[in-house]
């Protein structure tokens, strides 16, 4: 059985040539990154192709056409745009058929996707920069693992490493068909009783993850989340949009209780705090509500920028390499995107 299956947008020039696919100048670059990885003796492969046809300027766009032009060839029109404007031409579906098929029979454990196209044709959605390193489900329930393309490289060759990540996580990945997530149980208190039996479970422990979110527009902190372990987390609410007041807790006193507690768990040098990005936390706690935490031990961010300095330092870049979680960029709503 092929376990994984790396599917790129269309041949390349000299792929054409020699009938393979990642022949040429950028597949020497991609099978290099492959032998630097666990993939090399252990998994069997396939190298496909979402179209067998490559566009005459080697420009996808010349294959599109516009939505009023899609729907009046096609209707309904199947597909999600490819670009903003960019619509796959109708006369291609047959190779998107026929894509489903060969997935089908092989039944790959994995789908290893090279670029926006090859993410648009298995989970429909060609932003690769946010299901880069992502697994989800994608075309005939096919776990997907979109990466870059390898094209890419010829004009930015930093982003290599970002590709050898992506195929360390695919060597993990390719062991098992279904997509598997963590599972994670957050508690979130919503009375004083539970602030009270928080407060005893937090102050139980030696170390503490630490996170808040903020509307910076507004010098409000909307939350503050402490994790206990990579399983359980308790979250302090303060903002609620679905009240009328806007407010989390109808009783004002609770909410000072909340705030005691934050402040009595920061303060406490005995715990341990690991933050992602700290100096943002630390200086909103201090300056917006007067609170100092204190045994700040590491911050994952620096510490993945020490180790790898060559790779982005962003938490959903670190999501996206040490989880298992799905794209974080779309978990939150359009109107939270004010949120930091």
């Amino acid at each position: 059985m092929t376990k994984i299956v790396i599917l790129v947008d269309y041949p390349g020039k000299t792929d054409l040539l020699t009938r393979n696919l990642l022949s040429g100048a950028t597949g020497r670059l991609f099978w290099d990154a492959w032998n630097s990885s666990d993939l090399k003796h252990e998994y069997d492969k396939q190298v496909w192709s979402v179209l067998p046809i490559r566009p005459g300027d080697g420009k996808l766009e010349s294959l599109c056409v516009s939505k009023k032009e899609a729907e009046l060839a096609y209707k309904p029109y199947p597909y999600n745009y490819i670009k903003s404007g960019k619509w796959l031409h109708p006369k291609y579906f047959p190779y998107l058929e026929d894509l489903a098929r060969k997935l089908k029979e092989a039944k790959p454990n994995l789908v290893l996707a090279l670029g926006p196209f090859a993410c648009w044709a298995m989970i429909g959605d060609a932003r690769l920069t946010v299901h880069r390193g992502t697994c989800s489900v994608g075309l005939c329930g096919i776990k997907t693992l979109p990466s870059i393309n390898p094209a890419s490289l010829m004009r930015d060759f930093s982003q290599l490493p970002i590709l050898s990540a992506d195929l360390l996580k695919a060597a993990r990945e390719a062991q098992w068909p279904e997509v598997r997530r963590p599972k994670r149980t957050v508690l979130v208190p919503e009375s004083k009783e539970d602030l009270d039996w928080a407060c005893g479970e937090l102050m139980k422990q030696s170390k503490l993850s630490l996170d808040i979110e903020t509307i910076p527009a507004a010098k409000q902190i909307t939350c503050v989340g402490f994790g206990l372990s990579p399983e359980k987390a308790i979250v302090f609410p303060f903002t609620d949009k679905n009240k009328e007041s806007g407010h989390y807790w109808d009783n004002p006193m609770d909410e000072v209780h909340a705030w005691c507690i934050i402040k009595q768990i920061c303060k406490n040098p005995k715990i341990e705090k690991v933050l992602q990005n700290g100096l943002y936390d630390l200086q909103w706690l201090w300056r917006i509500c007067n609170i100092p935490v204190y045994g700040f031990r590491d911050d994952t961010m620096i510490l993945h920028h020490c180790l790898y300095p060559e790779l982005q330092k962003s938490l959903g870049f670190l999501g996206s390499i040490y989880t298992n979680e799905g794209s974080w960029k779309l978990m939150r709503r359009f109107e939270e995107k004010e949120l930091k």
